[in-house]
């Protein structure tokens, strides 16, 4: 866990993806990045940011993209 942390304070200007971005390099890069770190990981990493992107899309309490129980934040 401190390569991690090391790497993440060395790292903390250099300016991050968005979802978006992260989860098109992963798919069109997947052959590289799939060679790099495996084919499980790849596809892993890229199925937790398409679940990321589509929770920030709806509601937390009913689920529904565009609701009317006024709990959508």
């Amino acid at each position: 866990m401190a390569a991690y942390e090391q790497a993440k304070e060395h790292h903390k200007d250099v300016p991050r993806p968005t979802v978006e971005e992260f989860i098109n390099h992963a798919k069109e890069g997947f052959v590289g990045l799939a060679l790099l770190f495996g084919e499980g990981f790849v596809l892993h990493a890229v199925e937790i940011a398409e679940t990321l992107l589509n929770e920030r899309d709806v509601c937390h309490c009913c689920r529904m993209p565009h609701c009317e129980c006024d709990e959508y934040e």
